[in-house]
């Protein structure tokens, strides 16, 4: 007998199709927030600037991506219609291929693809725009990852999270718009943890082959994954051997076999295969000497990265003067407070879980203590003082952090379900205050730091190395105040950062960039410009002190009040001190050399320096004279080196007719000492010194 149907009642097939639907719509759910995030990322590109590194890496990737797209060496003709500011530099593929000595390109080629398809092609992002895609298109892959990995072992609400965490760390967050490597490392790296977790556990021989080209694409642009590898395999350990006793090496095959098929197995020996094919492939300058090139990069990461530790290693010496605790300080003021709280919470209901879902628990613990870990001890270094080179941990701080969540939200539960809604909303309600922070520090969310240290302000306050370095970003912040404010045809100068770091287009038209200023000495009716922190001390050289004793600044940018970015108008109108910059007088001094390399300037009292002149005829004496530095003191038994030497003022020196010159900045003194090189006998006798100082 036929069952009747009732109208409201559905068949077993729009059962199973409602249950698929759902299912689908349920997973696709989690890639909302991922891309909304892409969104807003996109639309506040415009906001940032570039970093000092961008030059030469967006040139090598014109460069490199027209060789292997065209076979061509050459530059590209000057007038060829859309051509990319970074294809003008006057740079061929002969010094690309001699940069061996440094990072490897792959990620310049694609941001050079994206510049042509984006910025040529379609005319939908402006030039620089086009590179940045790339960084915020894979920070958004990364993001979709993290989405899909902690539904599949959490649920949807530690995906949530998960992607929240992720993208209110404020370092990633800000610097995925003009950071042209790490953060595309980081979203790497878990590109290939991620697969290759779903390819051994699932049996998934494609997921390998995918874990492979995110290895390649990794190693193709920075050595971080090289740090996947003791991650790998104490996670591949636990996985296979859980529960198992092994006797000998027989049965620990025996326990691999039993648990991963011949294609599987077959597919992990291939990664290492593939990612260095990869590697190699995308990098030309090694194609000519293979061997001893990719040795030079090898040695290249072993400088910047090797420990720099003189202590027997494990001894009590070695823990405790070369572990980096300025890292782990670090880690625990820019990361915000929910994070943290949710991320111990994870961290140890991760060790209890270590036996389920794959062991992918143990897989996140393991990831985020051995990426901080080696960054911490003295096995290598972190070189800049901040943690962007390690970039790759916070994906594991974010799945961890989404368990947490997890964990916090059952254990309501647990004594009223109906608290279910209201602990989830409480949990996202707790992003708030980061989120407001983050939208009031735009765009130098790089700069965060949290309550624990009080903010950017009590980070400067309690002398946390580099705590204004924005990375090069803030340079657009002043140059958007200079091309509002600055009349047309102004010069604008660099006080001492370097010169390519700030593009010349970002100028309005009318105003001239001049890339570093030289030797600064009195009124020119010019406009300088520089960050507290463009990547390196400068407090202590002569532009910087000159700057900042005697000018007023024009404009000051502030973040959290303090000061990140300053302009100058060096006229006298803006000047501050007591001192008329264009008048000096001779000062008197008792000369005494004190040894073959050793000059020494007594003064009858201090007095506020401007230069120094020294005029010889004899060969050997100019060779000495070029190549000085200078020492200070005030006391005659304590000095302070001044960082520029003699030969930095070639300009100076031939403005005032003299074989070389140092200038000071109304330094007092009252003893002078001139260190010169031993390049042969100078007589002494034969160089006339003159030593000026300023008028009041």
């Amino acid at each position: 007998m036929r069952k009747y149907i009732y109208p409201n009642e559905k068949t077993w097939i729009e059962k199973l199709l409602n249950k698929f639907m759902n299912k689908i719509l349920r997973k696709a759910s989690i890639f909302i927030l991922p891309f909304l995030f892409f969104s807003l990322s996109l639309l506040t590109l415009k906001d940032y600037g570039v970093n000092w590194d961008t030059l030469q890496h967006y040139v090598r990737g014109q460069i490199y991506f027209r060789f292997l797209t065209t076979g061509d060496k050459e530059n590209p003709l000057r007038d060829e219609k859309d051509l990319s500011y970074y294809q003008k530099a006057d740079l061929d593929y002969a010094w690309s291929e001699k940069m061996t000595i440094g990072h490897p390109p792959l990620t310049d080629i694609l941001m050079a693809a994206s510049n042509h398809v984006f910025f040529k092609a379609l005319h939908v992002l402006s030039d620089i725009d086009s590179y940045q895609f790339i960084i915020v298109f894979m920070t958004f892959v990364m993001a979709c990852i993290i989405a899909l990995w902690s539904y599949q072992t959490y649920g949807v609400f530690a995906s949530i999270v998960s992607v929240l965490v992720l993208y209110t760390y404020p370092l990633l967050f800000g610097e995925q718009h003009f950071n042209m490597k790490d953060p595309i490392v980081a979203a790497y790296f878990t590109g290939f943890l991620y697969f290759l977790w779903r390819g051994i556990t699932r049996k998934k021989v494609v997921s390998l082959i995918v874990a492979s080209l995110f290895g390649g694409l990794s190693l193709g642009t920075k050595f971080n994954v090289i740090f996947s590898i003791p991650i790998v395999i104490l996670w591949f350990v636990f996985y296979i051997f859980h529960n198992q006793v092994i006797h000998s090496f027989k049965s620990c095959i025996g326990a691999v076999k039993k648990k991963l098929p011949l294609p599987v197995i077959l597919g992990i020996v291939g990664i290492p295969i593939i990612s260095f094919l990869i590697f190699f492939g995308t990098y030309p300058a090694l194609w000519s000497n293979p061997i001893e090139k990719v040795w030079s990069v090898i040695l290249y990461y072993r400088q910047i990265g090797g420990s720099q530790c003189l202590y027997v290693p494990f001894t009590p010496k070695w823990m405790t003067f070369c572990t980096d605790f300025h890292t782990l300080r670090l880690f625990f003021t820019t990361l915000p407070l929910i994070t943290l709280v949710l991320l111990s919470i994870g961290i140890v209901k991760g060790l209890k879980d270590c036996g389920k879902y794959n062991q992918v628990t143990i897989l996140l613990i393991v990831w985020f203590f051995v990426t901080v870990g080696r960054a911490t001890l003295p096995f290598t270094a972190l070189y800049g003082g901040s943690l962007r080179q390690i970039m790759e941990f916070i994906p594991a701080v974010a799945l961890l952090s989404g368990i947490g969540a997890v964990v916090v939200s059952q254990r309501v539960q647990s004594y009223s379900p109906r608290l279910k809604y209201f602990v989830y909303g409480g949990i996202l309600f707790c992003f708030i205050p980061i989120l407001i922070s983050m939208k009031s520090l735009h765009p130098n969310e790089n700069l965060y730091f949290n309550a624990l240290v009080g903010g950017l302000r009590g980070a400067v306050a309690s002398n946390f190395p580099v705590a204004t370095n924005t990375y090069g970003n803030g340079y657009k912040q002043a140059i958007d105040w200079i091309n509002n404010n600055v009349p047309s045809g102004s010069f604008v100068y660099l006080v001492q950062g370097i010169g390519s770091a700030v593009p010349s287009y970002m100028f309005r038209p009318g105003i001239t960039y001049k890339g570093s200023a030289s030797y600064l000495t009195g009124y020119d009716g010019m406009y300088y410009m520089e960050l507290n922190e463009p990547g390196m001390d400068i407090s202590t050289y002569h532009n910087v002190r000159y700057v900042n004793t005697f000018l007023k600044p024009l404009h000051v940018i502030e973040v959290d009040g303090v000061p990140i970015a300053s302009i100058w108008l060096n006229d006298k109108a803006y000047t501050k001190t007591p001192y008329v910059l264009d008048e000096e007088k001779e000062i008197l001094s008792d000369i005494s050399i004190n040894t073959n390399d050793e000059i020494v300037f007594t003064l009858d009292k201090a007095v506020p320096l401007k230069r120094i002149e020294m005029r010889t005829m004899d060969p050997v004496c100019i060779q000495a004279v070029q190549g000085s530095f200078v020492f200070l003191s005030t006391d005659k038994s304590h000095f302070t080196k001044l960082l520029d030497e003699t030969g930095k003022f070639s300009e100076l020196a031939a403005s005032n007719h003299s074989t070389a010159s140092y200038g000071f900045t109304g330094q007092e003194a009252t003893q002078i000492k001139l260190y010169t090189y031993k390049d042969g006998e100078c007589d002494w006798n034969a160089v006339d010194f003159t030593v000026f100082g300023y008028s009041n």
